[in-house]
Order: C-alpha cells, then sequence, then structure tokens
C-alpha cells in the first residue's frame, strides 16, 4: 500500500524558462483499480495560476483539497470536475499531460501490489 499524491500540477513546481512543461508517464505495472491509478482533472491545463501547493505536502490523506480549492478560483464546483483515471492501463502503457494539467491518485489499498511509474519531464527550448 502507498498513501494518496495530492493532486497537483508539475509545472509551478520547477523554476524553467519558459515554464511550460510536458510530463510523460510511463507505467512500470498494471494500473488496476485498486492500486490507486494516476487520475488527470479534464481541461484544467486551462485554469489559471491559482494555487500551487508546496512538494513537502504530496502525500496526504486529504489529496483533492488544493484540487478543490483551485476549482473554486475557477468557478468550478467539485460535482462538475471530470476526473479522468489511468485505471487498466497496463505496464509499458503511456500517458502524456501538459504541466499545468492538475493530476493525483488515490490510495494505494492493495497490501502486496505496488503502483510504480517513471515520469519524464520535457521543457521547451526558448
Amino acid at each position: 500500500g502507498a498513501p494518496p499524491l495530492v493532486f497537483h500540477r508539475d509545472s509551478p513546481y520547477f523554476m524553467f524558462d519558459p515554464p511550460d512543461v510536458l510530463t510523460v508517464w510511463i507505467a512500470l505495472d498494471d494500473m488496476h483499480p485498486t492500486l490507486g491509478p494516476l487520475e488527470y482533472v479534464r481541461g484544467s491545463h486551462h485554469w489559471g495560476d491559482g494555487r500551487v501547493g508546496s512538494s513537502s505536502s504530496f502525500f496526504q490523506s486529504e489529496n483533492k483539497k488544493l484540487l478543490y480549492s483551485a476549482a473554486k478560483l475557477e468557478g468550478i464546483e467539485e460535482k462538475d470536475l471530470e476526473i479522468v483515471s489511468l485505471g487498466g492501463l497496463k505496464a509499458g502503457g503511456v500517458s502524456i499531460h501538459h504541466g499545468r494539467t492538475w493530476h493525483g491518485s488515490g490510495k494505494n489499498k492493495s497490501k502486496d501490489l505496488p503502483r510504480r511509474g517513471l515520469g519524464l519531464h520535457f521543457v521547451p527550448a526558448e
């Protein structure tokens, strides 16, 4: 098992210029729903800067608190968020997201199965 990963954006955590980041996430294990697979909030890469959070708070039980706060700043209610899960993605499968996309994961409820992935970040040249 593992704790949930707080919903966040990648771009604010990097000090790149320009600040655009593209993340490629490669599943190293089959993403069974009990593992708490990665989830994305559709369209959130269009939101304003709003909340950024801190890397020291990545693993907390209230993993969507920061997301809900950012959505509220955008005038979006929790019930209207469209969350897309990578549940069912097989090992070796790939997901690509913009660095401003809100994403996180639920708790890994498995007693003996890992939830592993490899993240690669690409930054454009000036």
